[in-house]
């Protein structure tokens, strides 16, 4: 591996044992990958969960050298009493948390605690090399901005902000992220799919696709951030993607061939009705049960579906039976409070929750009073549920509007366009 003279440096110590130990690490990465030398990277973002000795060790004089936040929490450290978890799991994890965190502030991370870096001001440019943990971030960032992001665990990540360096790895090389597969819609028109049913696209795509590339054909009008990232984010979980291409929207697929880089797809998936509603079908667990609570915000709710969920709320009381969380990060929830949105949700008895995933990360076995049902609107959320209780806690799967209501009335009503 090619390094440059400020490389050899580091890791050779003259930068510092922290600085030596993270640049020793990507090195033995690039290694592994047979990577020809070293890029440099702008941005990183990281998960918490590492070591604390191992944290001690790899700061020790050292000091970012990127734009660079932290991931979600797995509980809203701020209200975890109200959220219900269970004192003893809140006491051990915070203090661990509070022993890592002295290392990360040392090094000068950005305490974001978000999933969604990009709402955050986290925002990299087309052909930047950045390296996020999070496989939501990560598709977005490969696709939708054009960044180039490797598939990272936490450890890579904050070597990548402590050296500002990452391998030349397979997947940040052009002719790598051409697109492999072309997804069609069958029977139904893409332009008539709800935030929701993308998802449901989006989760069905993931799990034929696995780790391949694929190309979305079909879609004629502009989606919203909100819409892309319900695509995105099941594909990472159903799937194990980090790369996607939307015909005319996202950066490198300004037409069909140019995603395909003037080759043919290696297959077609063609998702029609019964795709949909097999995909459906595997999100929703719970049967004909009414849910106990409803989690929304996985990934971290922008100010507009802050507002979707407030207007839904306007002038209603959830049910003393059922709960509500709205997760969102904390530069959101200024803004929905500014503009009257947390307001309304408390006053209707929902729970905000910042900085934390209400959902996949939830230590669904240590709340005070046990949820049997979960509904969502997030197929990311509803995937892992399902998976992280190993099926203890069912999902009931469907709109923002039907979740609300199931709080609120008491029943699930959901529009269930894909049952059979």
């Amino acid at each position: 591996m090619i390094l440059t003279r400020e490389e050899e440096q580091m890791l050779n110590g003259a930068f510092g044992p922290g600085v030596a130990k993270a640049m020793d690490m990507i090195v033995k990465w690039g290694e592994v990958y047979d990577a020809e030398k070293l890029v440099e990277v702008t941005s990183t973002h990281t998960l918490l969960g590492e070591p604390v000795e191992w944290l001690r060790d790899i700061s020790e004089g050292a000091k970012v050298r990127t734009l660079s936040t932290l991931h979600v929490v797995n509980f809203d450290y701020g209200r975890w009493e109200k959220q219900g978890i269970q004192q003893s799991e809140a006491e051990r994890q915070m203090e661990y948390t509070r022993q890592c965190m002295t290392h990360y502030e040392s090094l000068g991370l950005i305490k974001g605690f978000s999933c969604g870096p990009y709402l955050i001001g986290n925002v990299p440019r087309q052909g930047d090399y950045v390296n996020w943990s999070g496989s939501s971030g990560v598709l977005l960032a490969n696709s939708l901005f054009g960044a180039r992001c490797p598939r990272v665990g936490a450890s890579g990540s904050l070597a990548s902000a402590i050296t500002g360096r990452a391998p030349l790895v397979p997947e940040l090389v052009t002719a790598n992220r051409r697109g492999q597969i072309l997804v069609e819609a069958d029977g139904f028109d893409l332009n008539s799919l709800s935030k929701e049913d993308i998802g449901i696209f989006g989760w069905y795509v993931g799990g034929v696709a696995g780790e391949k590339i694929c190309v979305f054909s079909g879609f004629d009008r502009r989606l919203s951030l909100e819409e892309v990232k319900f695509l995105a984010s099941p594909l990472g979980v159903s799937g194990s993607a980090i790369m996607f291409h939307i015909v005319g929207l996202t950066p490198e697929a300004p037409t069909l061939q140019a995603a395909f880089q003037n080759q043919k797809p290696e297959s077609t998936i063609r998702v029609g009705r019964s795709e949909m509603g097999m995909a459906w079908a595997s999100l929703n667990t719970a049967g004909a049960s009414e849910p106990d609570l409803v989690t929304l915000g996985c990934p971290h709710l922008s100010i507009t579906e802050l507002r979707e969920v407030a207007r839904h709320l306007e002038g209603r009381r959830i049910l003393d039976s059922k709960r509500l969380w709205v997760s969102c990060g904390f530069e959101m929830y200024n803004l929905a409070q500014r503009m009257g949105y947390i307001e309304v949700i408390e006053r209707a008895g929902g729970t905000v929750l910042t900085g934390c995933c209400a959902g996949p990360l939830t230590p669904w076995d240590k709340l005070l009073d046990p949820v049997a049902v979960v509904a969502t609107n997030s197929t990311r959320a509803a995937g892992y549920i399902n998976m992280v209780s190993a099926g203890k806690v069912k999902v009931r799967y469907g709109s923002v509007e039907a979740c609300v209501n199931s709080v609120v009335t008491g029943r699930w009503e959901g529009r269930e366009r894909w049952a059979s």
